[in-house]
């Protein structure tokens, strides 16, 4: 959003009533992760990162199954 030039408390307001609206999709503290991660395209390590914290294995499989 920031590049789209919406403005910093405008960006806060949308976070904040997603966060509402979606409480179980904020996942945080998924960082540590991220280093043991082995992925064939490296922007995929947050989704897979994520996938891992919510439970699931840490295989490429389970992020190409999803998409």
């Amino acid at each position: 959003m920031r590049n789209k030039g919406v403005a910093e408390e405008q960006i806060q307001k949308r976070v904040a009533k997603a966060n509402l609206a979606f409480p179980d999709a904020l996942v945080t503290y998924y960082e540590d992760i991220i280093p043991n991660l082995q992925l064939p395209d490296a922007d995929d390590y947050y989704v897979l990162s994520l996938l891992r914290k919510c439970g699931l294995s840490d295989t490429a499989n389970d992020l190409h199954a999803l998409l």
